[in-house]
């Protein structure tokens, strides 16, 4: 109650943060609609195919023509124009790992509909063996360093899923695993919470949405934040949004920093950062680099990359890795505070599951698949972009356990731990 009184003191001052979010966006060049040419034209720029050749011309005009070079002899396995990089070698030392951790699955469910078949059967997320197992393998081949991504969708959600995060740490916890945690967040209106507005985003200008906030994050503070794993980056707890269909979130973080100062460090989520073009955005991609403090997208999945090149090939990793670089630049220019975090995803299908079909029955999203060739190019063009753009040496594998969507690295009947090994030998966990 005490800490309901002092935030409910604190959030008459919050609309002081709209001054400062001016001062600031003046820095992103995003206030007025002529302020930045770069970020005006993304904006009213309207993709009509992926352009990738542009995209690259450009690249090497803004100066970063050897580390275009570079990648492209990892993902093509050619020598360079450079006599001095002719040994190409990728560096993947103290590159940390991390992952989500769904915990939605019971004896009930319908196997038929999923991209990815766990290799255990049909279990429920309750089974501590089960836990076990996956704890083991996440350790062994990920490294005790890695991170899990509980996903928690908030208080809202209910005891139910809760149960199945405390029974995954309570195991973790017997097993003395070092692993660190953080929290995947993403409340959907099926979830409840939260008032959603027409255009499926939450405004978190509106007194509703701050209690929901409160309410989750006062939760966590109370139940998991003490833990001695908790992620944090300088000392704040990290908080995933997966969704991403936000507004007005820096009355949010101010929220959070009257809870539990200092407060959260904020990654914005979903696949934008992936996408063919940063023009392929929703309207309000400014406001939001202003509140985060990394991004990172949730699967480097692109559905319009599949129809362009059929397949992970060596051609989509490359198309992947300058659509990543021209983001890079982007936020560097217009928003240096943010970092970059690349993802890692072999496969993605998502095509048995009935809401993701249209009125035909037609797979909305092409699948993706890998062999492990392009496994291996996917993870070395990858570190080779945390070396050459000097990014923070991080990489996301999406996901663990996603199998409906087909994304899991877990052991699977697809797969057996063929995605796992490849992750630890080229990371050299």
């Amino acid at each position: 109650m005490k800490k309901l009184l002092v935030l409910l003191v604190d959030l008459l001052i919050i609309e002081i943060i709209l001054v400062a979010v001016l001062f600031v966006n003046s820095r992103l060049g995003s206030c007025g609609e002529n302020s930045n040419p770069d970020i005006n034209s993304l904006k009213n720029h309207k993709i009509s195919n992926i352009d990738t050749a542009s995209i690259e011309r450009d690249l090497y005009q803004r100066g970063y023509g050897d580390a275009l070079q570079k990648i492209k002899a990892v993902v093509f396995n050619k020598q360079p124009a450079t006599s001095e990089m002719k040994n190409i070698t990728v560096s993947a030392s103290g590159i940390t790992v991390n992952t989500d951790w769904y915990f939605w699955y019971t004896m009930f469910d319908d196997w038929k509909f999923a991209g990815a078949h766990p290799s255990w059967g049909l279990f429920d997320s309750m089974d501590p063996a089960i836990n076990e197992r996956q704890i083991r393998d996440a350790q062994y081949y990920l490294g005790d360093d890695s991170i899990i991504l509980l996903v928690w969708n908030g208080k809202a959600n209910g005891r139910w899923m809760e149960e199945r995060i405390d029974e995954f740490l309570k195991v973790k916890d017997q097993l003395g695993c070092q692993m660190k945690i953080g929290f995947l967040w993403g409340a959907t209106p099926d979830v409840g919470g939260y008032i959603f507005e027409s255009d499926g985003k939450i405004d978190f200008s509106l007194p509703e949405n701050q209690i929901s906030f409160a309410n989750d994050i006062n939760h966590l503070q109370d139940k998991y934040l003490n833990r001695p794993d908790i992620y944090r980056v300088n000392g704040k707890f990290v908080l995933y949004n997966w969704v991403s269909q936000i507004k007005n979130f820096s009355y949010a973080k101010k929220i959070a920093e009257a809870i539990c100062p200092p407060g959260i460090y904020y990654m914005d989520g979903e696949n934008i950062f992936t996408s063919p073009d940063p023009s392929n955005t929703y309207p309000d991609i400014d406001e939001r680099l202003l509140n985060s403090d990394a991004v990172m997208a949730y699967l480097c999945y692109s559905a319009d990359l599949i129809k362009k090149h059929g397949t992970l090939n060596e051609e989509y990793i490359y198309d992947l890795m300058l659509i990543q670089m021209q983001w890079i630049d982007y936020m560097r220019r217009n928003a240096p505070w943010v970092e970059y975090v690349p993802v890692v995803t072999f496969n993605f299908d998502d095509t048995h599951l009935l809401d993701r079909q249209d009125a035909n029955g037609n797979p909305i999203h092409p699948a993706m698949f890998s062999t492990p060739e392009s496994r291996v190019l996917l993870m070395r063009a990858t570190i080779a972009l945390i070396n050459e753009m000097r990014l923070q040496r991080h990489i996301r594998v999406g996901t663990w356990s996603e199998f409906w969507e087909g994304s899991a690295i877990a052991d699977s009947t697809e797969y057996g731990k063929d995605l796992l090994q490849t992750v630890k030998t080229e990371l050299g966990k």
